[in-house]
């Protein structure tokens, strides 16, 4: 059984894979493609509440794709989420946040990433990229790594998936998403800045 590699990127596990000859066929240097598997793969986030508190919740469903190759420049990843899939164990609460004074999921359906840049160093491999939230795009910077991904029914290690999990904040306001109308007092209770844990398993 090989090695867990290394702490790997979501958009380019391919940093840490060893070179290939030069004399390797070209069929070996094309991308390996992995869909990600929305049932073991999520976006939690927490954001201050009046100082005090913190609010905890989750995106339930991603969806797009994965490539890795040993060539890190034909490495991509394309990120999906259901911004309607979002649970904060509180009922009113979340239809708040699906509605048009926040998320305004009819007509923003989803948010969006994908990788631009890629950079290895000692405390991780750095994602740069566009991420679109509420119709309103950002760069952020991703810190991911790579985990063992392993069989749901015999907890041994699958060769089939790869696994991601990572970090990265963002302000909310830069995009748009803060109370509306009525909303709009209550919304200076809720912290601006939100800090967002990516976990990511992808299959072949």
């Amino acid at each position: 059984m090989p090695k867990e590699p290394e702490p790997a990127s979501l958009a380019a596990a391919a940093v840490t894979t060893t070179s290939v000859p030069s004399d390797a066929p070209v069929a070996a240097l094309e991308p390996e493609t992995f869909a990600i598997d929305s049932a073991r793969s999520s976006v939690r986030f927490a954001v201050r509440l009046v100082g005090v508190s913190t609010v905890r919740g989750i995106f339930r469903t991603l969806a797009g794709d994965i490539r890795q190759c040993p060539d890190a420049r034909r490495c991509g990843v394309e990120v999906r989420v259901d911004t309607g899939s979002i649970e904060t164990a509180n009922r009113l609460r979340d239809r708040h946040l699906r509605s048009a004074h926040y998320f305004d999921v009819e007509r923003f359906p989803e948010m969006a990433f994908h990788a631009l840049t890629i950079e290895r160093r000692d405390t991780g491999i750095f994602i740069t990229g566009p991420l679109t939230i509420h119709g309103v795009t950002r760069d952020v910077e991703v810190t991911m790594h790579r985990v063992r991904a392993r069989d749901s029914v015999t907890r041994t290690a699958d060769d089939a998936r790869i696994r991601f999990r990572g970090r990265f904040t963002l302000n909310r306001a830069d995009f748009g998403v803060r109370g509306r109308g009525l909303m709009r007092i209550a919304d200076g209770l809720i912290g601006r800045n939100v800090s967002c844990e990516v976990d990511i398993e992808a299959v072949r």
